[in-house]
């Protein structure tokens, strides 16, 4: 998927125009025109600008011609992109059109149609982008004219670019690489191949993407430009980050902002602060996140981009759909989707927001409202062939199936959602239908052998680019896809225990809740399968046959202690007696436990057998340290890091007599 936030590069020279440009030089300005062009190639715009605007106020003071004036204001506009004010440019570069003389040399018109056609992309007016390439493409059959011509090729890719039409921006990014290597322009070629980057990123070939950036990444430190620089890290965080490199896009976009934040511009910051606050957002740090889209509001608020505008509220609407604010998600959507379709109705921001309002619809049971966005953003990706969000289409798509109860088809689309994104998605989104597909699975009890493969690959995923919460659920959904026979797993509680750990970090109530749940359905397929030969707790049964020929006394439990920590890898074993008078327990005489030890274990079994019936199998908890049965066990010096413990009763043919106690830290596994 082509990143909204992708930057292309726009083509404008740092030196503001062509080397037959030049601004006449006199005695007044020679000075302050060499430290203009010293400040604007050194990335110092806003120095720049002041700089030319006394270069200004001298020639027009000295009547200089109406060339030498327009070429001052064309590389005033420059400088005012360059800090990402492009409404200022474009009224400075009308002044610069209004003062061309009526013979003005056609490649000197072209620069300044060039400079409008960026400007106006970038303010989100692409039909005046369109109409100043145009004209420029139009005029430019005469020699000498390659540089310009590549320029207005290399816009009008961009606006194809944005309107969905790759194909087309394609050819006009290729078409602009070939003239700039034609005349030397290598500013020109590294901003080619960091279009070409982004297309490739386009396709899902993300090998090649990152050639072409890392290819205009080089041009652009070799040239010293600080803005090119700039640029293209955020470029590469966006692949970085799509490719699972989480903190490795973090950098990229942190190092991109200081460089502009360094030379004063305000819109490409913006730009960084909405990818680090989708960062922030996707760790599930809403504040951060908050804090990043805040700032950059205040910025595209101010400098009036129409498209950045509309990125800010389908990432707050992001950002409030996973911290499950709805209905602000939906208002934010909604309000963007009618911003972007006054700007571009084809483009591919209006496929973005119908798939969110299609996932958030579908999520909260708003069935039809879901279906009516789902087709039309069908149609759209269909059009701008969208691979990526067809992908995630389909994600959507499975699940109002799987709630009609169309689970045949349900399956399909979730295999195709796969499909999709294994060929052209992020590892996340992908990672995300892996996962969704696996519980449908799992709910469903259908082909719980490929759930299971889903749930591994997911996992894998979800711990390389450190999505907390995310791989918390896949864990959790392994745990429960492993308990689906007639024993538990293994690897089930050692499942369990990593989903218990993530959620309740970074889960809700409703998380914890699950976990919980899962918690006791193992604890409960333990008792019940415990006199399986196949189960570890079988060893019980053995210990209470030998307590019948071991020697009378202390010795007898010694004997059953000894058992228990052999054959079950115990840290500790105890035998329990029916206190007098029949009330609750005590333990046996002879024991190895003893003071503040026996009183927190004799606590523990008064716990876990309350309110319960008394039978033959026993009582488990695979984790005490979260088992609400414990609870005021919390602060027990040794309680918090024990892994498991369980309890079985002991009786005679006519009445309850004991029973067995036994335990393991943390450390040494699960029974």
């Amino acid at each position: 998927m082509r990143g909204p936030h992708d930057k292309p590069h726009d083509g404008k020279s740092l030196a503001g125009g062509s080397p037959d440009a030049t601004v006449r030089p006199s005695a007044d300005s020679s000075l302050l025109e060499q430290l203009a062009e010293f400040s604007q190639s050194a990335g110092e715009y806003a120095s720049a600008l002041d700089y030319y605007e006394q270069v200004l106020r001298i020639a027009e003071r000295a009547r200089e011609s109406s060339g030498v004036l327009s070429n001052i204001l064309l590389r005033m506009a420059t400088c005012r992109s360059q800090t990402g004010d492009y409404a200022g440019a474009v009224e400075i570069l009308d002044r610069a059109v209004a003062n061309l003389p009526e013979d003005a040399n056609e490649v000197d018109v072209c620069r300044i149609l060039n400079e409008k056609a960026f400007a106006h992309i970038r303010l989100g007016d692409y039909a005046k982008a369109d109409e100043c390439t145009k004209r420029v493409m139009d005029r430019l059959l005469i020699p000498d004219s390659a540089a310009e011509l590549a320029r207005a090729q290399k816009s009008s890719g961009i606006v194809a670019m944005w309107r969905g039409d790759w194909k087309q921006a394609t050819r006009f990014f290729e078409a602009a690489l070939a003239a700039f290597r034609s005349v030397g322009n290598r500013e020109g070629v590294s901003q080619c191949y960091n279009n070409l980057g982004l297309m490739e990123k386009n396709r899902g070939d993300n090998e090649a993407a990152l050639r072409h950036l890392r290819e205009s990444l080089r041009i652009a430190e070799e040239l010293g430009s600080t803005y090119y620089v700039g640029i293209t890290l955020n470029n590469i965080g966006l692949l970085e980050f799509k490719t699972g490199a989480w903190e490795d896009a973090r950098a990229s976009w942190e190092r991109a902002m200081r460089l502009l934040e360094g030379i004063g511009n305000k819109w490409e910051v913006g730009t960084i602060l909405l990818n680090l606050g989708n960062y922030h957002r996707h760790k599930r740090d809403w504040e951060e996140a908050e804090a990043h889209y805040r700032r950059a509001q205040t910025i595209v608020d101010d400098l009036g981009e129409a498209r950045e505008k509309v990125l800010v509220k389908e990432f707050r609407g992001d950002l409030a759909f996973a911290s499950e604010s709805y209905e602000e998600a939906r208002a934010l959507y909604r309000t963007g989707l009618a911003e972007a379709e006054t700007l571009a109705p084809e483009g591919d921001v209006v496929l973005e927001l119908l798939r969110r309002l299609a996932d958030l619809d579908s999520r909260v049971g708003h069935e039809v409202e879901a279906r009516q966005s789902l087709e039309r953003a069908f149609t759209f990706s269909d059009r701008l062939q969208e691979r990526t969000e067809r992908g995630v289409l389909f994600r959507v798509r499975a699940r109002l199936e799987g709630r009609a109860g169309d689970t045949v088809t349900a399956l399909e689309s979730y295999r195709e959602s796969v499909r999709l994104l294994e060929g052209f998605g992020t590892l996340f989104e992908l990672a995300v239908t892996r996962l969704e597909y696996a519980t449908f699975c799992i709910e469903n009890i259908i082909d719980l052998d490929d759930a299971e493969r889903q749930l591994e690959m997911a996992r894998r995923t979800f711990d390389l680019v450190g999505a907390e919460y995310e791989a918390g659920h896949a864990y959790l959904m392994t745990a429960m896809v492993e308990m689906a026979g007639d024993h538990p797993s293994p690897n089930a509680r050692v499942h369990l225990e990593t989903a218990m750990d993530l959620l309740e970090r970074v889960g809700n109530d409703e998380d914890r809740t699950a976990v919980r749940e899962v918690n006791g359905e193992i604890d409960r397929l333990l008792e019940e399968t415990s006199l399986s030969p196949r189960n570890e707790l079988a060893a019980l049964n053995e210990a209470v046959g030998r307590l019948h020929s071991a020697p009378e006394g202390i010795e007898r439990v010694r004997t059953m202690e000894r058992i228990l920590e052999d054959r079950m890898g115990a840290d500790r074993a105890a035998l329990f007696l029916v206190a007098k008078g029949n009330r609750g327990f005590e333990l046996a005489s002879g024991g190895s436990l003893k003071g503040t030890e026996a009183a927190e274990v004799l606590a523990a079994v008064q716990a876990l057998v309350r309110g319960r019936p008394l039978g033959p199998k026993p009582f488990v908890s695979t984790a005490p340290a979260r088992d609400p049965r414990f609870a005021s066990l919390a602060s027990a010096p040794r309680f918090a890091r024990l892994g498991s413990l369980l309890f079985m009763p002991l009786f005679s043919e006519e009445e309850l007599l004991g029973g067995l106690y036994v335990d393991r830290q943390v450390e040494a596994g699960f029974f």
